[in-house]
């Protein structure tokens, strides 16, 4: 059905209320459904890809951010030092000053990075490092302002990362950053 939705630019749309509304299409479903495909007026299956969902989550999550919040994701089942930390996909991404997010990716667990800024002017952005970095990230990272982008690396390396017979629940943490005086406290 026709609805409002809202953009950034050309391609980058959303439902939370930002940018400029335009007219678009929708499909309203039951809480908790999936949509699983489209069928056209002609009777052809239009199937969704079923990670959809959680790119779209996930980068809906990335809009207007604080700095420094990290989100981790890993299988939901993983529980750090009960379990061998060998071959267990992990993604971290970290919200940076301008508008930039810094995508890791990681077959062992990741750690939260002690940054001297948040600054990703120094950067070529949209442009994947192997090199080893840090040490704990083990399959390269990224520097992006696409938040689509930051999403779709995430997705990408869970369901590339999976067993065809066995699907991996993704589990997800969200710290923000910590600070020094709460902002309702006068300093005298």
């Amino acid at each position: 059905m026709s609805t409002t939705l809202w953009r950034h630019d050309e391609t980058d749309f959303n439902l939370s209320g930002l940018g400029d509304s335009v007219e678009g299409w929708g499909a309203p479903l039951e809480g908790g459904a999936l949509l699983t495909a489209f069928l056209t007026a002609v009777g052809t299956r239009l199937a969704i890809d079923p990670w959809v969902y959680t790119r779209e989550w996930l980068a809906e999550s990335l809009v207007v951010k604080p700095v420094a919040l990290i989100i981790d994701l890993g299988p939901n089942d993983y529980i750090p030092g009960e379990q061998e930390s060998d071959d267990v996909p992990c993604a971290q991404l970290q919200v940076m000053k301008d508008d930039g997010l810094l995508v890791r990716r990681s077959r062992t667990e990741l750690g939260h990075l002690l940054l001297a800024d948040y600054f990703t002017a120094a950067v070529t952005l949209d442009k994947w490092y192997l090199q080893e970095h840090f040490d704990d990230c083990t399959d390269g990272y990224l520097f992006t302002k696409d938040r689509r982008l930051a999403a779709e690396t995430c997705v990408t390396w869970f369901r590339d990362k999976q067993d065809p017979n066995e699907k991996i629940d993704i589990g997800c943490n969200y710290r923000f950053a910590d600070q020094l005086v709460p902002e309702d406290q006068t300093l005298f």
